[in-house]
């Protein structure tokens, strides 16, 4: 089982399988004992990495990796 304080520096993988980033944050709803949405750094570049807020209902899985329902466009 996946323990919350370990969501944070997960690698992202995309829809099609692109490793696109790392979790920085997870908005957790404590009364509803569920994730709300995670706040996600993109690699962009050796110095630069944008940043985007995910919904939970674009999260496929959390396991080892945190897997998206959806595509990801990084620009590469």
């Amino acid at each position: 089982m996946i323990s919350l304080k370990d969501v944070p520096g997960m690698e992202v993988i995309d829809k099609e399988g692109k490793n696109v980033g790392k979790v920085k944050k997870v908005d957790f709803d404590i009364e509803e004992g569920k994730i709300n949405t995670i706040t996600v750094s993109f690699h962009k570049g050796f110095f630069s990495h944008e940043k985007e807020i995910i919904g939970f209902k674009e999260i496929k899985n959390i396991s080892d990796n945190v897997l998206l329902d959806i595509e990801i466009f990084t620009g590469d």
